[in-house]
């Protein structure tokens, strides 16, 4: 299916991302195996084209151990970029959830993602010495959760929850919300406050 996905859209947008979170599957999430994350990922590396990049879309709960595997993967294979994180299991977000809400199945998005997802962002751009692009995703809603996210090592935003219940007007009001704060620290772009926050040890 990522095959057959990546050559039907060759044509169509700016880069890939290939979703390895999600836990619709029949044996749940089979990329977090080695092997098999080896074998996708070379499969990727005869069909990706090197004028549109490939990021890799990683879940926001998984072991140290288990993201260590795939972000050395993604490294060996050149892959372009890291997407993170995926939604949350319900589970792992207690502290966001009435009584009356609680479920088994699905996953959480917005607020109860974005601590656990600006932490894998910090852990990911240490193991790679920050030479990979980090996409940070989860709970952005105003310029200092994104600012966060930056400084602790991501180069791009991407956002959701909060343009469903703010509106698209959110990212201007992120964009011009990050000016004054690049400003406030000294900073004459985003990418000099990248891992700002996060010095590599």
């Amino acid at each position: 299916d990522y095959l057959k996905t990546v050559n039907e859209f060759k044509e169509i947008g700016h880069y890939y991302t290939v979703n390895i979170s999600c836990p619709n599957t029949q044996d749940g999430e089979p990329f977090v195996d080695q092997k098999n994350l080896d074998a996708l990922l070379s499969a990727l590396d005869k069909v990706k084209q090197e004028s549109k990049p490939v990021y890799i879309k990683m879940a926001a709960d998984l072991e140290l151990d288990e993201i260590n595997i795939i972000v050395d993967a993604c490294l060996k294979h050149k892959i372009d970029g890291l997407v993170l994180t995926n939604l949350t299991k319900p589970s792992m977000s207690d502290e966001y959830l009435k009584e009356e809400l609680t479920f088994d199945k699905g996953a959480l998005s917005g607020l109860p993602v974005q601590r656990i997802s600006t932490e894998v962002v910090r852990h990911v751009y240490q193991r790679t010495r920050g030479k990979i692009t980090i996409i940070g995703v989860g709970g952005v809603f105003s310029a200092d959760d994104a600012y966060e996210k930056i400084t602790s090592g991501a180069n791009l935003i991407e956002l959701i929850t909060s343009m469903i219940f703010e509106g698209p007007q959110v990212v201007g009001e992120i964009n011009r919300g990050l000016v004054e704060l690049l400003k406030k620290d000294g900073f004459s772009s985003i990418e000099a406050a990248v891992g700002s926050r996060n010095p590599l040890l």
